[in-house]
């Protein structure tokens, strides 16, 4: 299966007040510890694999991948975004999803507009698989960085890429992609990945 780079866009916009009613879904603590989606899928594994949700999860899909499953990229992908819609979301056009990324992000103010929040989550380059984690996890660091470029080699040192397409991930998570694969391949033709592989653009 192939593999792509990760990342959003640390350029804070001015914007409306924090609602009063915001509550960062940290605070829910069902969708916290770990107990999640990707929690899941690597239970299913033990106890020949033991899970650390401390450590960040492309580490742990690596070591697991010793297992050889034939079938373990596309149960990850899947896993990966039922771990994100969980964490925020479905819907692209939903501002309180919006409001949650931008709330992990640490991005003050949170908007009151989905036009602004949407803006703030693009504008902000992090790594989209330290997100998904930091969300359930906060011990696990999710740096956000002053260019794409700071971003790229971030990503390819740490080899934390971002599973292919899942058929789960809803219009918020391939918005997302889309604006990511934009960013690192710009608008036309075809991208290559780290080790030389090749892919199209989703639009």
């Amino acid at each position: 299966m192939q593999e792509y780079l990760v990342g959003i866009c640390p350029r804070y916009l001015s914007g409306a007040p924090t609602p009063a009613f915001y509550k960062p879904y940290h605070q829910d603590s069902k969708k916290s510890n770990g107990q999640g989606p990707l929690h899941a899928f690597f239970a299913q594994y033990s106890p020949q694999f033991i899970y650390n949700p401390n450590k960040n999860t492309t580490a742990e899909f690596q070591r697991l991948r010793k297992m050889r499953d034939d079938a373990l990229y596309a149960k990850f992908a899947d896993a990966f975004a039922h771990q994100f819609n969980a964490n925020f979301g479905t819907e692209e056009q939903s501002l309180l999803s919006w409001q949650g990324l931008c709330a992990t992000l640490g991005i003050p103010p949170i908007p009151y507009t989905l036009k602004e929040a949407k803006q703030k989550v693009i504008n902000t380059h992090v790594n989209l698989v330290d997100l998904t984690d930091h969300f359930y996890n906060p011990k696990i660091k999710r740096p956000i960085f002053q260019s794409l470029e700071e971003l790229r080699d971030y990503t390819n040192s740490k080899r934390r890429y971002y599973p292919l397409d899942s058929a789960y991930a809803g219009s918020l998570l391939k918005f997302l992609l889309r604006e990511i694969r934009s960013s690192y391949h710009g608008s036309r033709g075809k991208y290559k990945f780290q080790g030389g592989r090749e892919g199209r653009r989703c639009r």
